[in-house]
């Protein structure tokens, strides 16, 4: 689900070029810093819940996680640059780094070849995974990624 149309400004600063991917929580968005700075990622929490939340604790939750990603430097991870609020929804904006996912790259193989990925070729895959795991796993605070794609 996605609710940025090309075109929006969000946060009085990021112009909306063109939907990357969107799922159940939310969707990202390729974007342009109208201050003249470097096109990003954004990234767009929906947070509507069914039922009456504490939303001050969500707020805490989404800013605690989201300062906590603005330490991380990795070569292969995208720089987090900012995060703000608006309403129910919560954004993170990172780097923009042109290329496929993980996920787009496992599915362009299955749907070209019809036979899921050969061993040796996930594990080269995995392989250059471990180094970034490695990285998050040896924070002060230790970072599990559930969603690697």
């Amino acid at each position: 689900m996605s609710s940025l149309e090309p075109g929006a400004v969000i946060g009085d600063r990021y112009e909306i070029l063109s939907l990357i991917k969107a799922g159940g929580m939310g969707a990202v968005y390729h974007a342009r810093d109208v201050r003249g700075g470097p096109l990003v990622a954004l990234k767009e929490m929906l947070h509507s819940f069914p039922y009456e939340v504490d939303r001050n604790l969500i707020y805490k939750k989404f800013e605690e996680e989201a300062r906590l990603l603005e330490l991380l430097n990795h070569p292969s991870i995208p720089r987090v640059l900012a995060h703000f609020a608006r309403g129910d929804n919560y954004y993170i904006v990172m780097e923009y780094i042109e290329g496929e996912s993980l996920e787009q790259l496992l599915d362009d193989y299955l749907t070209l070849t019809r036979k899921p990925m050969p061993p040796p070729l996930v594990v080269e895959c995995a392989m250059l995974l471990c180094p970034i795991l490695q990285y998050l796993h040896s924070q002060p605070r230790p970072i599990i990624h559930r969603d690697i794609k």
